[in-house]
């Protein structure tokens, strides 16, 4: 198992201390085959000097501008070694063994193209953001499963439509494919690669051995918040994959019934929590994606 490298590629983008933090741990990893490659996004808090002062032997490139998490990751891929490239964000810590369980778990199945850990919250070790994902191809909404394998005696690698911020992909799955689509930016750009890769007859899996957790909120709160500062992106990025997989009676279905109800939604959700520029930002994003997609 060791003789297959693995290409850790990890986009930032002015998250020093989070970075530093999945950094650390990946030092620590039980598997030894791998290359670390950041790719700093035009970061402005020093992220790129204190990832070169602290962890000298990783792959650092910089950009010099941000190119988001497609761009970044892209960059990445291009530059990596590995037979494995596993794509993280810089605000996951990853469990110790992880690496090795999904390398374990891939090599064992050439019809897995991607997999990826259960990723738990940071703030709460226990509970689980997401084990994969799915999205409801009429109305466009992302589902997270946020079930525990280990309470419901879930063991096995279990397929899933999509793999979130960390997902390792045999790096044969990139050629069939390609890399990720640019067109993306941020948000949705799992969801359409672990589609496409689906679409090549891959299996996309969750393992439930592999274990990450996640830096976001906990706090429903925070969570909307966080929600509401993606504004844009969620808006044109939902129409782009729909325009993209759907098929076209589904289509025509979400942009004449669904499309308002979001606008609707985000709009109150905005106004609720007395941030108006995000009410800007979602109709502006959702234009933007009509304009895109038609």
């Amino acid at each position: 198992m060791e003789n297959a490298l693995v290409s850790v590629v990890i986009p930032t983008f002015n998250s020093r201390n989070n970075l530093l933090e999945c950094l650390g741990v990946l030092s620590f990893s039980s598997y030894s085959d791998m290359e670390i490659v950041v790719v700093d996004n035009a970061s402005t808090d020093g992220t790129y000097d204190a990832v070169k002062q602290k962890f000298p032997n990783i792959k650092l490139i910089q950009n010099e501008r941000n190119m988001g998490v497609t761009g970044g990751r892209n960059k990445g891929a291009i530059e990596a070694k590995g037979d494995y490239l596993l794509f993280l964000d810089h605000d996951m810590i990853v469990d110790k063994q992880m690496v090795e369980e999904l390398v374990k778990i891939i090599e064992a199945d050439r019809s897995i193209g991607v997999a990826g850990p259960i990723i738990y919250y940071y703030d709460e070790p226990g509970e689980v953001w997401a084990a994969g994902t799915s999205i409801n191809m009429l109305t466009g909404k992302i589902h997270f499963n946020t079930f525990n394998p280990d309470k419901v005696g879930i063991n096995e690698p279990f397929n899933v439509q999509v793999m979130p911020a960390a997902l390792m992909v045999r790096r044969e799955v990139l050629h069939k494919v390609g890399l990720f689509d640019d067109v993306f930016f941020a948000v949705y750009e799992d969801t359409d690669f672990c589609f496409r890769a689906r679409e090549a007859a891959y299996r996309v899996v969750c393992v439930p051995e592999a274990k990450a957790w996640h830096q976001v909120p906990v706090d429903m709160e925070k969570q909307e918040l966080q929600v509401l500062s993606r504004s844009y992106y969620i808006a044109r990025n939902r129409i782009i994959f729909m325009k993209k997989h759907a098929d076209r009676r589904d289509f025509a279905l979400f942009l004449l019934v669904f499309l308002p109800i979001y606008a609707i939604y985000y709009t109150w959700r905005s106004v609720r929590r007395w941030k108006p520029k995000f009410i800007k930002e979602y109709w502006r994003g959702m234009f933007d994606g009509i304009r895109e997609a038609l």
